[in-house]
């Protein structure tokens, strides 16, 4: 009865350990695909500021490049060729009007969204410039002119 009782008591143990062990290794396992959802947030951020793509300069959004992009037909998927699936990207100028920008009101507007879903993301927001095209009238050429905006960038959750 002794080793009964004894053999026992060294299974608890161990069964113990186990789940101990197993909820460790799933918490571990949750931590880093966080970390790695982060890590793609930053990355994609920071491609987005410095890719010719959008830009036209390092920092500098170009709304043109934007506004093409966004009213593509199918040009979420075309990015996604390029930065991988579920991210998504949004632009929003700070004074400028809020509609979202197509072809039929550009440059009358000062939203811009790439990708997007509604569903929990990890997002990033950067202050940026964009550079617009539209500006001040003078006699023969258009002064373009750089309003300040919030660039968005976020990666979906799985």
């Amino acid at each position: 009865m002794e080793y009964i009782m004894m053999i026992f008591l060294i299974m608890v143990v161990v069964v113990g350990l186990i789940v101990l062990l197993t909820g460790y290794q799933i918490t571990r396992a949750a931590a880093d695909r966080s970390d790695r959802t982060q890590d793609r947030a930053l990355f994609l951020l920071k491609q987005v500021t410095t890719h010719p793509l959008f830009v036209s300069e390092e920092g500098v959004l170009d709304d043109a490049k934007l506004t093409a992009l966004a009213t593509l037909p199918d040009g979420c998927a075309r990015l996604e060729d390029l930065f991988g699936p579920d991210w998504f990207l949004e632009v929003e100028t700070l004074d400028g009007p809020g509609a979202a920008c197509a072809q039929t009101n550009y440059p009358a507007c000062g939203r811009w969204e790439l990708c997007k879903q509604d569903a929990r993301a990890v997002a990033y927001d950067l202050p940026v410039n964009v550079y617009r095209n539209a500006g001040t009238i003078l006699a023969r050429d258009v002064l373009a002119r750089r309003d300040l905006a919030i660039l968005t960038v976020g990666v979906y959750g799985r």
